[in-house]
């Protein structure tokens, strides 16, 4: 090799390492504005929300998952479609109209085509299209927008794309009485769409890109068909939503509250933690003593407190006289059939949340846990939401939290609620609410546990806003607004998005 050849390729590497060095330092300079990693929520205390300069503005539209008879799953074995008017029909980028009245299988046309990734479905005009495969409570439902069906190897994918009004048509008719006041379906117009709002901005079922499903783990869609009074609840209020601090809030809803509300603390994540501070959740009195005082006055973390309060009707409460205000239930510890395996089932989704207590050397359940002897209190949340319980069995003693896992755990198609009102309910899935207290009756001879006698109030969660008090508090004669800066402290209220 000659001297020229080697000066060459030094001079190329000289001017190589120069480069590199440019690009290191300019790369330093600016690591500030490079992505910070992703942080598993489970391992964090909080999650982390960008200040923003101008309020979130969202799509107008929502993809909803549609789920299979009783929201038993996502799969469905077959999928049909018939609409009042044409449909165009694409598949695989070629459209072909289908003519008025015409019902169409997703299992037929796979078969004819040996298969397909994604069909999409329209109508031609502006009218519902039939999912004729499956029911619900109005019977076969009628869907605006159109659909895209997924074939995978567990079955059809159904996704709904719609205007987010038009959505929000069917969830307050769904989520709501019709009968309600106007001012209260506007509250839950309003609950609807800023939840709605958040879900569309961290999609639920991504590789479908479907924001949410149509079940109660979201938002119920379309179990009943929509009215004329849900229809002016949203129009009234169209694209409004619950701002906190700029971002759109959290606005949980349950049916009936025990006279309380609690706090966000609800929110656990898998190890524990509350993976979101959600300040505008707060316990509250509801009902007229606290809107007069201004301020709750117990926050019954105390047994005997809580004890007291839940065994008597507050006459000043919004809700006293609705049936679920309060409820008794007796469980008989022998024939809980389901706690060992619910038990399990919640372990291995939660294995913070529900675990053996400390002095067991085993990390998990044992097959056998044996006769259940014990139910202890542990914590309760503000305003008297059970949070933490232990169940001491023949072979082990374990800790449940979070009020979802104690109701779901302790349900059983045995177990009898009868309301206030007298009515009765089976409350095979879960409890009414975990605002509730608990009576151990023993055999007087040999200790055993023969009955757990409980006295609860309330029916869900408990976080946000009570619809059943809304009801009263629109009858009395507040406006939404004011219903919603009740339940939600310290929000805002503003537009999502202008058409």
């Amino acid at each position: 090799m000659n001297k020229g050849a080697i000066s060459s390729k030094l001079l190329l590497l000289l001017i190589g390492v120069l480069l590199l060095i440019v690009v290191l330092y300019f790369d330093t300079q600016q690591g500030d504005m490079k992505e910070e990693p992703v942080i598993d929520s489970e391992e964090q205390y909080e999650e982390v929300t960008p200040k923003m300069e101008e309020p979130l503005h969202i799509s107008n539209k929502i993809r909803v998952l549609i789920k299979t008879n009783g929201y038993a799953g996502n799969y469905h074995s077959d999928a049909t479609f018939i609409c009042d008017a044409p449909m165009t029909v694409t598949l695989d980028g070629v459209s072909n109209e289908l003519p008025a009245g015409h019902e169409i299988s997703m299992k037929n046309l796979s078969n004819a085509c040996h298969g397909f990734d994604k069909v999409s479905l329209c109508a031609m005009e502006d009218v519902p299209i039939k999912l004729s495969s499956i029911r619900r409570t109005q019977g076969i439902p009628a869907y605006c927008g159109s659909f895209d069906v997924y074939e995978t190897p567990n079955g059809f994918v159904v996704v709904n794309e719609v205007l987010l009004e038009e959505y929000l048509y069917s969830v307050v008719t769904s989520e709501m009485p019709s009968e309600y006041p106007i001012e209260a379906l506007k509250a839950q117009a309003i609950c609807a769409r800023s939840y709605a709002a958040r879900q569309m901005n961290h999609p639920a079922y991504q590789e479908y890109e479907a924001d949410v499903d149509d079940s109660n783990a979201y938002q119920v869609y379309n179990n009943i068909g929509e009215t004329q009074e849900a229809r002016e609840a949203v129009t009234q209020t169209k694209g409004i939503v619950a701002y906190y601090q700029q971002d759109i809030a959290n606005t949980y809803y349950f049916s009936t509250s025990c006279g309380m509300t609690t706090n966000d603390e609800v929110w656990r994540n898998t190890v524990g933690y509350v993976a979101q501070s959600m300040p505008y959740l707060k316990a509250k009195s509801v009902g007229n003593a606290y809107i007069e005082a201004g301020a709750m006055s117990k926050s019954y973390h105390d047994e005997l407190e809580f004890n007291n309060f839940i065994h008597q009707k507050q006459e000043t409460d919004y809700e006293c006289e609705e049936p679920w205000y309060r409820w008794k239930a007796v469980i008989y510890p022998q024939e809980l059939k389901q706690i060992g395996n619910r038990l399990k089932e919640r372990e291995a989704v939660n294995p913070g949340l529900v675990f053996l207590a400390s002095g067991n050397e085993e990390t998990k359940l044992p097959e056998e846990l044996g006769r259940l002897e014990d139910l202890k209190i542990v914590h309760r949340n503000e305003g008297g939401l059970l949070d933490e319980i232990c169940l001491v069995f023949e072979k082990c003693e374990v800790c449940v939290k979070t009020e979802y896992n104690i109701r779901y755990i302790l349900a059983d198609e045995t177990v009898k609620v009868t309301k206030q009102d007298g009515s009765e309910a089976i409350c095979a899935n879960l409890l009414p609410s975990a605002y509730f207290v608990s009576d151990l009756i023993r055999d007087k001879k040999d200790g055993i546990l023969k009955e757990i006698h409980i006295t609860g109030g309330g029916y869900g969660h408990g976080v946000g806003m009570s619809q059943n008090g809304a009801k009263i508090m629109a009858q009395n004669g507040m406006k939404y607004e004011d219903i919603m800066k009740f339940y939600y402290e310290g929000i805002t209220l503003g537009l999502a998005y202008e058409e």
